[in-house]
């Protein structure tokens, strides 16, 4: 094989593994910000019929939407109030962390969500607007 040629093909090797990589990474930009688009998407939709009363004790404020696949939700807990002494903030948010790691993982709905890996976070604020816990879910395989 002659120089020319030598030069041709790794110019050619060198063209495709660019042009791989350029491809690929563009169509993994490109499917997390479909994701996040389709995040804010759902956020709008929630958001327009927000608050929303989830049981006696929980009021679901809004959602949002963040870059990286995450999606936030605020809630406030009704009959609390932060400062009552007796509250018990760490078991109450141990609890609920239990309760939506649980349906995040076994949740026909959440199936998607889990599908494309979908951060989950929830803040949590008393009746006068005072934050008291927050956590993140994530698909079980992918829990830290």
């Amino acid at each position: 094989m002659n120089k020319g040629n030598k030069k041709l093909i790794t110019q050619i090797i060198i063209f495709i593994v660019f042009f791989s990589i350029a491809f690929f990474g563009t169509r993994m930009l490109f499917s997390v910000n479909s994701v996040d688009t389709e995040l804010k998407k759902v956020a709008e939709e929630i958001n327009e019929k927000c608050p929303v009363l989830i049981d006696s004790d929980t009021r679901l404020d809004s959602v949002a939407a963040f870059e990286g696949k995450i999606i936030q939700y605020n809630y406030t807990l009704l009959p609390f109030d932060k400062s009552d002494k007796s509250l018990e903030i760490e078991a109450m948010k141990s609890k609920v962390k239990i309760q939506s790691q649980e349906n995040y993982d076994a949740s026909v709905e959440m199936a998607d969500f889990r599908t494309k890996e979908v951060k989950m976070k929830y803040s949590y604020y008393d009746k006068n607007g005072k934050f008291l816990f927050d956590f993140e879910v994530l698909p079980s395989n992918k829990s830290k």
